[in-house]
This record gives structure tokens, sequence and C-alpha cells, in this order.
């Protein structure tokens, strides 16, 4: 089965989690400016993430709200099955078990992509510890910044 282009485009454009700055819609003058205004990692606001680095997708929130929506009405479709008529319990039971399995579904979804935007968020952040930690060495042995060779 193939994809149409314009889904897969679709697609991608909800569950990339490339670099993206986030832009300040709020008027600037009633937002208070962080003590530490730099462009550094170390600047970071606790519980935001980096200016430069990946930011968090959309997808991923929806795919779980979709499964607790999923699971919630298939469970009370099943609870139906305690006062309806004896003739109609299978084909209710099957629809309740088949929106929980599709929650589920959609749930494992939500953790693969979670987990993907984690990878990328670590990655990102091993790279700048290393970028640090070779600025750190240079610093010990003396040596001025790439910059400023001349």
């Amino acid at each position: 089965m193939r994809i149409p282009e314009t889904w897969k485009r679709t697609f991608k454009s909800f569950s990339s989690y490339t670099y993206t700055r986030q832009s300040v819609t709020a008027d600037p003058e009633s937002v208070a400016t962080p003590p530490n205004t730099g462009d550094s990692v170390h600047s970071t606001p606790a519980g935001q993430y980096p200016r430069e680095g990946p930011q968090p997708g959309k997808l991923g929130v929806i795919f779980y709200y979709f499964s607790v929506c999923l699971c919630i009405i298939g469970v009370l479709t099943m609870a139906k099955c305690t006062y309806i008529q004896e003739s109609s319990r299978p084909d209710v039971l099957l629809l309740g078990l088949s929106l929980v399995a599709g929650g589920l579904l959609s749930l494992s979804i939500a953790n693969f992509i979670y987990n993907r935007e984690h990878k990328a968020l670590v990655d990102y952040l091993k790279g700048k510890v290393e970028e640090l930690r070779l600025e750190h060495k240079r610093n010990i042995q003396g040596i001025p910044p790439e910059g400023e060779l001349a």
C-alpha cells in the first residue's frame, strides 16, 4: 500500500523533531526576561527546552489523548454488557474490545514518538556536553578560541 506524498509531508511536519525556534507571541513588555539571557544551554530556564535544540512535537501528545479517549469509550461500551439483551452482547463486547485495542495501539505509537523525541534531545545535549568539554580542555591548556587564532 502506497501513501500519497501529501500525506507523507503532512505526517513528517507533525512528527519532525528538527531544530525549530520558538517565537514569543506575547507582548514583549509583559513578559519578564530571565536573569541569564545568553544563547547557551546554561541560560535555559528550568522546565524549558533549549531554543537552538530539538523541540517536542505535538503528534505524540495527540496520540496519547486519542488513546485515552478510545480506552475510556471502549470500557464504557463494555460496561453496557451488564444490562443489554443477551443477543446483542457479542456485538457490543466486540466493539468495546476493538476500541480498547485501538487505544492501546495509539498509546504504543505515542510512546514510540515520545522515545524518538527524547533520543533526539539526549543526543543534542550529549553533543553540547562534548563541545563544552573540548572548550574546557582548550581553556586548561591555554589555547585561545579558534576565532582568535591569527
